[in-house]
């Protein structure tokens, strides 16, 4: 190995190093050997590989930051997509799809009765040709029912008597949330409807335990109802909301989207007006209640978190969890006790989006997670995967929940489940 001496011009030694490989440098490089106080203070700078003039400087700067900004966010979608995850499949028991029309199960809530009140057909604006194609070729959108103690009897759709405020040829439901009448069964269902070419709103319908239908009482409208995914009910009339985006346009939205923008937020709806209660909130997913009514839990899948909140007495939310789930959950159930939630949810990004974007050739893995809660709270080292699917039994699941010893898991624009628990 070589050494050449060299004098800077301040007169600090450095030495250009050469490391031969045969007669061949592999290896060229000048550095500077630390020097000592005494040599320090006569030295007024230090030469590195020759001084940077200020504009070049402001060059590397401006590069810098736009990588930061712009490239970063970026890569982190990228590498989030989960192009080098792999699962196993497991099924908790036996497991077989549920008889039933139209296509999609984006959204349930199994009551205590095991009553379960289910949207179906799903449609959105900014989804791609392919899928608005798709969802079109199946029908319209609505609302199902099945009794989870005879579930071999399949889902059917309930007929929807209503005024001329509510159009059944428009009806593209979304989220749901139902108030559950323990005593007479009258529930009042709440529902996020996807009208195409309007703005969206919130549905009120009412089961009729006689009649076995739902007769709609009004749409409710709001300004902060920007792009709606799905709502939970506190009480008649009044309920939060996520708003899922904020641009409504497919170019903004993909950006919006690509460069993890937090646009996106939670709206309390009281009755009669709207007020956004948590802004800043990157593509929030599914949100719901607890059982004591004190809790708030939302879902960011493209992060893959679940946000814990404290409802304060204005309706105010505080931050009080934050847990990383390492997977997309969509939308949550929770158990009859109250002391657990169930996740649908897709584990494998890029797959999720090929099976949406194009949901006639492209399946999706499903997974269902089972989320522990002990005052109010997520038992994070408790939480454990309950079911998980390659798509080929159901592709895409969004929901998931637990009746007796029936696990029940949903899809977006697939097949409906219904599996045995040990």
């Amino acid at each position: 190995m070589a050494y050449e001496a060299m004098v800077g011009r301040d007169g600090v030694m450095a030495d250009s190093i050469a490391w031969p490989l045969g007669h061949r440098k592999i290896l060229n490089a000048t550095f500077f050997f630390p020097m000592g106080l005494h040599q320090r203070k006569h030295s007024r700078k230090y030469r590195l590989s020759g001084n940077l003039s200020p504009m070049t400087m402001l060059k590397k700067a401006i590069a810098f930051v736009f990588l930061a900004v712009f490239l970063g966010p970026l890569i982190w979608t990228i590498l989030g997509m989960g192009w080098f995850k792999h699962y196993h499949k497991h099924h908790p028991g036996k497991c077989s799809v549920v008889k039933r029309r139209g296509v999609g199960s984006e959204d349930f809530q199994i009551l205590t009765s095991g009553l379960t009140f289910i949207t179906s057909g799903l449609f959105l604006e900014l989804a791609s040709p392919d899928y608005k194609k798709y969802i079109k070729s199946k029908g319209k959108g609505s609302i199902q029912l099945i009794d989870m103690n005879n579930p071999t009897s399949g889902a059917k759709d309930l007929t929807i008597n209503h005024g001329s405020d509510f159009n059944r040829d428009t009806f593209r439901p979304h989220g749901l949330s139902v108030l559950e009448d323990k005593v007479k069964g009258g529930h009042l269902i709440y529902v996020v409807n996807h009208v195409e070419g309007q703005v969206d709103r919130v549905e009120k319908f009412r089961y009729s335990p006689k009649t076995k239908d739902l007769k709609h009482e009004k749409s409710i409208f709001s300004d902060v109802f920007i792009y709606v995914n799905d709502l939970t009910v506190v009480e008649e009339d009044k309920f939060y909301i996520s708003n899922w985006l904020y641009f409504v346009h497919d170019k903004l939205t993909f950006l919006e989207s690509l460069y993890r923008l937090p646009l996106g937020g939670v709206v309390f709806y009281n009755g009669t007006s709207g007020t956004l209660v948590k802004d800043r909130v990157f593509f929030p997913n599914g949100i719901i209640l607890s059982a004591d009514k004190r809790y708030i839990y939302l879902s960011l899948p493209m992060d893959h978190l679940v946000k814990v909140f404290k409802r304060k007495s204005d309706y105010d939310l505080e931050l009080v969890q934050e847990v990383t789930i390492h997977t997309g959950l969509d939308n949550f159930h929770l158990s009859e006790n109250g002391e657990a939630l169930y996740g649908g949810c897709h584990p494998i990004s890029y797959k999720a989006l090929n099976a949406f974007s194009y949901p006639a050739d492209n399946k999706s893995p499903s997974q269902v997670l089972r989320l522990p809660l002990k005052n109010g709270l997520i038992v994070e080292k408790e939480i454990t995967e309950l079911f998980y699917d390659h798509g080929d039994l159901i592709s895409g699941s969004s929901v998931a929940g637990v009746y007796k010893n029936k696990l029940m898991v949903g899809s977006v624009v697939n097949t409906l489940v219904m599996c045995d628990l040990p």
